[in-house]
């Protein structure tokens, strides 16, 4: 999958998330400005996971920390993906 292949379905996850359109989104947005609770964030964990069946190395607590914008979620994805396939 390409990177913009995942940046899109981020974007359409993220913005279902949270009741706006894709283009609402963008890649310098921080995940804390975002107002996800803790439940929302890990139900988006999940629905990434099952989306590009993978495995991602992050969980809630990582968010704001490791995990700070929604590029650094679209990296995740790709290394997460890459990890997987090699």
């Amino acid at each position: 999958m390409s990177r913009d292949e995942v940046k899109d379905k981020v974007f359409e996850l993220l913005a279902s998330e949270l009741s706006k359109q894709p283009d609402d989104i963008n890649e310098d947005m921080e995940l804390l400005s975002l107002e996800l609770d803790s439940f929302a964030v890990v139900e988006l964990i999940f629905k990434l996971e099952e989306a590009f069946d993978i495995e991602l190395e992050v969980n809630a607590n990582d968010i704001g920390e490791t995990v700070k914008t929604v590029g650094d979620v679209i990296e995740g994805v790709l290394k997460s993906s890459a990890a997987q396939t090699a």
